[in-house]
């Protein structure tokens, strides 16, 4: 994935649950639908490249954590069990 707020090289994550929020027209103010996973970064050096570059606190192998909007993802591969 490739995240579109900094300018990184691409992530490699694994997705782990599909979130799909239908939009919300509130009283003063209306939110956009998105879709969305949860995901859990793949690799230590992703980590700390994020943690060291760009002080976003991810730690290996606890906080990995994160979620990531369907956009940003660049590629898809599917592992056949």
């Amino acid at each position: 994935m490739r995240c579109r707020h900094i300018d990184a090289r691409p992530i490699r994550v694994k997705l782990l649950e599909k979130e799909v929020f239908k939009g919300y027209e509130g009283t003063y103010v209306t939110f956009p639908s998105y879709v969305g996973w949860s995901v859990l970064i793949i690799d230590k050096k992703d980590c700390d490249m994020l943690r060291k570059e760009w002080c976003i606190p991810f730690e290996f192998p606890d906080n990995r954590e994160t979620f990531v909007f369907e956009e940003e993802i660049i590629h898809k591969v599917n592992k056949g069990k």
